[in-house]
């Protein structure tokens, strides 16, 4: 059992190698250089920071790369419009609920 399984972790090992899996060439290529990050005042009088700055803005460089990180945000999922039968299952419900408090 233990042959085995030293025999696939060679077999991978070779197979990762081969393919540039584990050179450090290949990491540099995924790894790209950080962006430039700005701030900006918003209209509250608070600190925004982006990678792009709004048109119109006064924005600084922040030269700390070395410190933070950026991060996209996430996509932002669609508002779908209330389901009709939901809503009216949640007004009966409701309704019942408050007759039975009622004690009707």
């Amino acid at each position: 059992m233990k042959a085995w399984l030293i025999v696939l972790l060679l077999v991978v090992a070779g197979v990762a190698w081969s393919q540039d899996w584990l050179r450090p060439a290949r990491w540099r290529e995924v790894v790209s250089q950080p962006e430039v990050v700005y701030r900006w005042k918003d209209e509250r009088g608070q600190w925004a920071y982006g990678t792009q700055p709004p048109a119109g803005k006064k924005a600084e460089r922040v030269r700390a790369e070395d410190k933070m990180s950026v991060v996209e945000a996430p996509a932002v999922k669609p508002v779908s419009a209330p389901d009709p039968a939901a809503s009216n299952i949640e007004e009966m419900r409701r309704k019942m609920m408050d007759k039975a408090i009622d004690g009707q």
